[in-house]
């Protein structure tokens, strides 16, 4: 059971796509006022998102959906779930939401974004990234008890007869 509080230590790896400065200039805002977070890279078009992305090191991407060339929610198709940081869509239009859940967005925030709004879903980001690390600590410990597994069933036995 958790109290709320975060086990993940570092802060959030933030990368903010949208083709508005204004909209950017906000956002950056808003994370330097949540302390546990960063923005690492900025993008102004899904081309460029698509790049920034597949460098990785990017724990969270806010992205727009409205964009000239790739739109924010092609640009969350285009990238592999199994390797994609978590998505914040921020966008103007609300009937993008139900598209963006499929696409297993973590959240969806209106502009103009409140500043606790964001940090509210940064926080629930922050769930999904730890519940990612815990899964793969499990599969981890898992693939160590099945090759210790392999080694005991290859020893050969130590009874002595006498």
């Amino acid at each position: 059971m958790s109290d709320g509080t975060s086990t993940l230590t570092r802060p959030l790896r933030i990368a903010i796509v949208d083709d508005e400065p204004p909209a950017l200039r906000r956002l950056q805002m808003a994370i330097d006022k949540a302390g546990d977070a960063m923005v690492v890279a900025q993008a102004t078009n899904g081309e460029e998102a698509l790049g920034l992305i597949r460098k990785g090191g990017l724990d969270v991407v806010l992205l727009d959906i409205r964009m000239p060339g790739i739109s924010g929610l092609d640009l969350a198709r285009a990238i592999d779930p199994a390797e994609a940081p978590v998505f914040i869509f921020v966008t103007a239009f609300s009937r993008f939401a139900a598209d963006a859940f499929e696409l297993a967005a973590v959240d969806y925030l209106l502009k103009p974004v409140e500043f606790e709004r964001l940090h509210s879903a940064l926080e629930r980001a922050r769930r999904v990234l730890e519940g990612r690390e815990s899964r793969v600590r499990i599969a981890e410990l898992e693939e160590v008890v099945q090759a210790l597994r392999a080694v005991d069933a290859e020893a050969p036995e130590s009874g002595f007869a006498e």
